[in-house]
């Protein structure tokens, strides 16, 4: 333990959240011990959410509080980073809650195995209605050994499409501050498309042991449709890219241990699908990110991937010949059979 004893630091990045952020923080404070420390951060709020930070840190002096210009997500999470004095940091984004137990079973399972990473389970949250999220691997104690064997091929894409053997947000799990830290160096700004992607990746690349947790369903993940991969933005292959690029340096530095070339490149390739499906169910004509896809040198190395051998006779493996071919007027037949299947659909 660090020589200040403060075991957690939680960290919730926190921008134009007044209508959830009370529900965050009264759902983290009854959990707070003398040896923790909660670090709001916000990020040049323009509505009442540093207001309430303000009040909450004069009720607690566990709470501090940092005003900042407006950063994004990342720089928000790393100014708090920078000041934790924590053995470990939990994430809680700040139009989330967790439940009343959480870090008490973090501190079970670190009491017992003292892990560089504890996972939970997490609900998506919608308005009507909760979903059970849970990591695709074994739960249990992974030691190093068992990282590289078992993680490790299915970090970043286990060879389904958008899939991954464990959940890469950086919430719902308690990191050794420590690794954070040393991964800070990746952390790309400028990257909005994938940031819990840049940093999980080499921090759980770092991590010596991993704890998945079983059953335990402790973070509540509020679902957000006009978040930015739920939207079509003409930017958002341009992202894509900042993030694909930041991952090949990243594995630059891991390869001689695992190489994720294949991993990296096949999330790409998923990605590009995401992306001109986004597009091609959109109200915009122009295409102005498929275009872009086809144009750019990463589309080439991927293009092998897009095919029905990876993604079998599938909607996915339809649009995949599609961009493999790259002939502007599928995509317009393409475009008509969705508009048809849905209209078909009511």
């Amino acid at each position: 333990m660090m020589k200040n004893k403060i075991l957690i630091s939680v960290i919730v990045p926190v921008y134009q959240v007044e209508a959830y952020l009370e529900q965050c923080l009264n759902s983290i404070l009854p959990q707070l011990k003398d040896n923790m420390e909660l670090i709001l951060v916000d990020d040049g709020s323009k509505d009442n959410s540093g207001e309430i930070c303000d009040s909450y840190s004069k009720r607690d002096d566990k709470i501090i509080v940092i005003h900042k210009d407006n950063g994004g997500l990342m720089s928000a999470w790393l100014a708090g980073v920078n000041v934790a004095r924590g053995e470990y940091t939990v994430f809680v984004d700040s139009d989330d809650w967790i439940s009343p137990n959480m870090i008490e079973d973090f501190l079970t399972v670190y009491s017992k195995f003292n892990p560089d990473i504890i996972c939970c389970n997490f609900l998506k949250e919608y308005a009507d209605h909760s979903v059970k999220d849970v990591h695709p691997i074994e739960c249990g104690y992974y030691s190093k050994d068992k990282i590289v064997q078992e993680i490790f091929p299915k970090l970043i894409n286990d060879g389904e499409y958008l899939s991954r053997g464990i959940r890469i947000c950086r919430w719902a799990k308690m990191i050794k501050t420590r690794i954070i830290i040393d991964c800070v160096k990746y952390c790309n700004l400028d990257i909005t498309i994938g940031e819990d992607l840049n940093i999980m990746f080499p921090v759980i690349a770092n991590a010596q042991s991993i704890y998945i947790m079983r059953d335990s369903f402790n973070y509540h993940y509020r679902s957000n449709s006009e978040s930015i991969m739920g939207t079509c933005s003409p930017v958002m292959w341009k992202q894509i890219i900042k993030l694909y690029t930041t991952l090949k340096v990243i594995n630059e530095d891991y390869r001689k241990e695992f190489d994720f070339t294949y991993q990296i490149d096949r999330n790409l390739s998923d990605l590009i699908l995401f992306v001109a499906y986004k597009e091609l169910s959109s109200e915009n004509d122009k295409l102005e990110n498929i275009k872009g896809i086809l144009a750019t040198d990463e589309y080439k190395i991927v293009r092998p991937y897009l095919s029905m051998r990876e993604y079998g006779f599938t909607r996915n493996g339809v649009l995949a010949v599609c961009l493999r071919i790259h002939r502007m007027p599928l995509f317009r037949i393409y475009r008509r059979l969705l508009i048809h299947g849905r209209r078909g659909a009511r």
